[in-house]
């Protein structure tokens, strides 16, 4: 089988299942990147992925176009993401299979609904396309179904996709046995903008210091309201409980999150995803999570393996925390299932499993792949 996956530029968030596919189809696998990594995005901590053997720079040279072009007219399948619909129109037009590769349209409510581009690709390729059994639509974000039916588009041709993180195997139960009990690890991470909701950790951290709980909350991450959220820790006057600790290398990230008892994604509907939260999960984290982030409600099973609030509503994240430093035995439980989810359903080994077997028409039942 030869499978190509058309982008703007491989990154991290793409690699595991990409290595996984390479691993199995050798040569048969292949990713586009039709433009350069932008040297901001290297900078801010972003893997260079440029030399990856499978990766083809098409942007370097013609003779690399060209080359990469084969491989899309040539693949069994072509997945497409973040790069012009151009590259696929020829195949699409020869009925061969094709994979639309996207999170949710509509994040900004209504600002999406007025997008011209929006509107000209719609134009141009999904209303014409949606009527073709050969393309598809990978949705990685849940609530991407929701914005096809508003349009009618690519009905019974949906399937759950996402971002996929690496997957170690962990000894759960020794970090889990490993975590102070007293003083219970708090961990969030994300950029200080608007959107990521930094203000509502600060804001329970002050609600649980005042109730008596014993806890640190650390936030990793900087961004333009960096100094809008030291002032709110003063204000709030929990210095002492609520580290802010800046950009950390993805390892240290990790490795906080395999300390910490709870994870907080408090993100509102514009996170397409939340790669984050796979990587919390992946960690044993017990997680509260945002209900209109992209992959919540694919990855959190409410109350089993995670908890799901009402998007910034701070009433619902304090309860669905409480809930966890409450009672020790369901928050190790929902670490042990958090992880377990991510081992079984989610790793780079299942995902490329589950595609592989969807393109010889065996869709599966649950999970990756299955219809959305």
């Amino acid at each position: 089988m030869k499978i190509t996956f058309v982008s703007n530029f491989l990154n991290h968030h793409q690699t595991p299942v990409a290595d996984e596919l390479y691993r199995r189809l050798g040569d048969g696998y292949r990713f586009i990147s039709t433009t350069e990594t932008p040297e901001s995005f290297l900078k801010s901590g972003y893997p260079d992925c440029r030399a990856f053997p499978y990766n083809i720079l098409a942007y370097e040279s013609e003779e690399k176009r060209g080359e990469a072009q084969r491989f899309v007219d040539e693949a069994d399948a072509v997945i497409i993401g973040s790069a012009p619909y151009s590259w696929v129109e020829k195949r699409v037009e020869a009925g061969k299979q094709t994979f639309i590769y996207s999170e949710r349209w509509f994040k900004r409510v209504p600002r999406n609904y007025f997008s011209p581009g929006l509107w000209k690709s719609l134009f141009k390729y999904h209303f014409r396309w949606s009527r073709k059994p050969n393309v598809s639509v990978l949705c990685a974000s849940a609530f991407l179904p929701k914005d096809l039916d508003l349009l009618g588009l690519y009905k019974g041709r949906r399937y759950k996709w996402g971002y996929f993180t690496e997957c170690p195997k962990l000894d759960i139960s020794e970090i889990i046995a490993k975590r102070n009990r007293e003083r219970i690890d708090i961990f969030w991470c994300a950029r200080f903008i608007g959107w990521k909701r930094w203000d509502l950790p600060i804001l329970l951290a002050g609600h649980l210091k005042r109730a008596g709980y014993k806890f640190r909350l650390r936030m990793a991450g900087t961004g333009a309201d960096w100094e809008k959220a030291k002032r709110l820790v003063e204000r709030q006057g929990v210095g002492d409980c609520v580290k802010l600790i800046g950009t950390l290398p993805n390892a240290e990230i990790l490795e906080k999150m395999r300390e910490s008892s709870v994870f907080l994604f408090t993100s509102n509907r514009q996170e397409g995803w939340g790669a984050v939260l796979n990587e919390a999960m992946g960690s044993g984290c017990a997680c509260v999570v945002g209900n209109e982030i992209g992959s919540a409600p694919y990855l959190i099973k409410d109350g089993e393996n995670g908890f799901l609030f009402k998007s910034c509503n701070l009433e619902d994240l304090k309860k669905k925390v409480r809930l966890l430093l409450d009672d020790v035995a369901l928050r190790e439980r929902i670490s042990v299932a958090a992880y377990r989810t991510m081992q079984n359903e989610w790793s780079p080994r299942n995902v490329a499993s589950q595609f592989l077997s969807l393109n010889e028409n065996l869709t599966p039942k649950n999970g990756v792949c299955s219809k959305s």
